[in-house]
């Protein structure tokens, strides 16, 4: 028997770990449960685990995904760490605004010129340049 297909890709970066949905849509409720099982395995019995939570890949959500987020954010909690959540399309955000979530969530938006925070211990620098909305790659900035 096979191993299920993995519903997250996991980077480390310095002492943050930077999450990322491999799917588009989480709306199948296998697919939640997987990704939930997956998510949850990051921060139990981890003291202090501090996740950067990207959802640049994902389109849409089900109301069951929120509710595997919420329980994340609260198991994160209760071990000391943290959850930061990022990069929300605007279907993304606006779940997140009218489900109220926006408020229980620490949501920030991606800039590849802010500095990340002692609390993310630069974790920025391990996001992928983000597209602007013509299409292309911002080019970094030229060596000082």
């Amino acid at each position: 028997m096979s191993a299920a297909p993995k519903r997250i890709e996991v980077i480390e970066v310095g002492s943050v770990t930077i999450v990322r949905f491999v799917d588009r849509e989480l709306i199948d409720q296998g697919l939640i449960q997987d990704a939930g099982y997956e998510l949850f395995q990051l921060v139990e019995g981890q003291r202090g685990r501090r996740l950067l939570l990207d959802l640049t890949n994902l389109d849409y959500v089900a109301s069951m995904a929120l509710g595997k987020l919420i329980v994340l954010n609260k198991k994160a909690s209760s071990c000391g760490g943290k959850l930061v959540l990022c990069n929300l399309g605007a279907s993304i955000r606006e779940a997140f605004n009218l489900a109220k979530l926006d408020l229980l969530f620490d949501i920030r938006d991606w800039d590849a010129n802010a500095d990340a925070g002692a609390d993310l211990g630069g974790a920025w620098s391990g996001l992928p340049p983000r597209e602007p909305p013509g299409g292309k790659v911002a080019a970094p900035p030229p060596p000082e």
